[in-house]
């Protein structure tokens, strides 16, 4: 029996349904001919630059599309393009055989072209160097691609490498374009045009631009999203839940909730709390004496809500107020007492937690 979640399931219907066949008998087919086009065209064709260097890295998760493409300019002018794609893996007991396979190739300068030719040592560092690029780029693109689209699970936890030094122990090939001639190619694990896996389905183009954006404005060092904190912490949260972390996701959704109040209050509307309060010293007094979160919400966020004229929103806040008070308890008790949640308490506390943040957003776009 085959267990698969999210659209990997909806695809595997599609396809057996397409080839009359059960979900089983699809993925024998697909592994008999799978090794029979190992080392025929790749699915997904792959453009490069004149001169280039070119990462491969294998993931645990499988991509639900088969292939996506994106192309970004850096600040120091070279361009970067990034394929990933989904092909078969071994065969692993009640798993779909699909892995994640990404390859990016930046673009080398005339500079870096001429010392790759000439002395093999320098050449082995620029590609160090540029790893660096090749690891933030790969990781902004999953971080943003599971806030885009709500996807965190799809036969494995969406999740990059931890840092640079496991992205390095990953690539599976660090190939060169010179002049256009590439070598080590053929280490890329192919697939058939007319293979079994095939489904015509590309990300929403709205969906693919959001994500592009985010990571052209990330590595241009351009500031996208003033809940950038919150929504890594929450982020995070989604990722212990689905690794079945259940208490560091209740703390990191705490985390999110704490951050982007704290954002509210000291950042985006500094000054309504600044004319309220006198000074700073005396507002981040009485910040610090409201304790507890339910309290700093009473205390900060309604009396803001009724500036904004946002009753709806506020009644929104009311109405999840009770819940946010047992997630914080729930939190005291795992920090101080060394309680266990489980997955009922997890999935609760990232619930409240996203509507909480979509609260504040609408606040935040709602500024006068």
């Amino acid at each position: 029996m085959i267990r698969v979640r999210g659209e990997a399931y909806e695809a595997l219907m599609e396809l057996s349904k397409m080839r009359g066949l059960s979900p089983q008998e699809f993925v024998e087919q697909l592994l008999v001919s799978y090794q029979k086009s190992i080392h025929d065209d790749m699915l997904c064709p792959k453009e490069f630059f004149k001169n280039a260097v070119i990462y491969t890295i294998e993931l645990s998760f499988c991509f639900p599309y088969e292939c996506e493409a994106f192309e970004i300019k850096l600040r120091d002018g070279r361009k970067v393009k990034m394929y990933i794609e989904r092909v078969p893996k071994r065969y692993v007991r009640n798993r779909l055989p699909f892995k994640t396979l990404v390859t990016i190739i930046i673009e080398l300068n005339e500079f870096e072209k001429e010392i790759i030719v000439q002395d093999k040592i320098k050449a082995k560092k620029i590609a160090e160097e540029l790893a660096s690029t090749a690891f933030k780029l790969l990781k902004s693109f999953i971080v943003t691609y599971r806030r885009v689209t709500g996807t965190y699970y799809n036969i494995g936890v969406l999740e990059p490498p931890a840092n640079l030094e496991e992205f390095n122990r990953r690539v599976k090939i660090r190939s060169v374009v010179i002049d256009g001639k590439l070598t080590d190619l053929y280490r890329i694990m192919p697939v058939k045009e007319d293979s079994l896996i095939i489904v015509k389905k590309l990300l929403e183009r709205d969906i693919h631009n959001k994500i592009l954006n985010h990571m052209t404005m990330e590595l241009s060092g351009i500031p996208s999203d003033a809940l950038a904190a919150p929504r890594d912490y929450f982020d995070a949260a989604v990722v212990s839940y689905y690794r079945e972390k259940w208490n560091l996701a209740v703390l990191q959704s705490v985390i999110a909730m704490e951050a982007a109040l704290s954002i509210i209050v000291f950042n985006i509307f500094r000054d309504f709390f600044m004319k309220r309060y006198g000074n700073e010293d005396r507002l981040r007094n009485k910040y610090k004496n409201a304790r507890g979160l339910t309290r700093k919400i009473s205390k900060f966020l309604f009396p803001l809500l009724k500036d904004l004229d946002l009753d709806a929103t506020a009644e929104e806040l009311r109405k999840i107020m009770k819940d946010i008070a047992e997630i914080y308890d729930l939190r005291s008790s795992i920090v101080h007492e060394g309680l266990a949640g489980d997955e009922e308490n997890a999935k609760k506390s990232i619930s409240i937690t996203q509507k909480f943040l979509a609260i504040v957003d609408h606040m935040v776009k709602s500024r006068k």
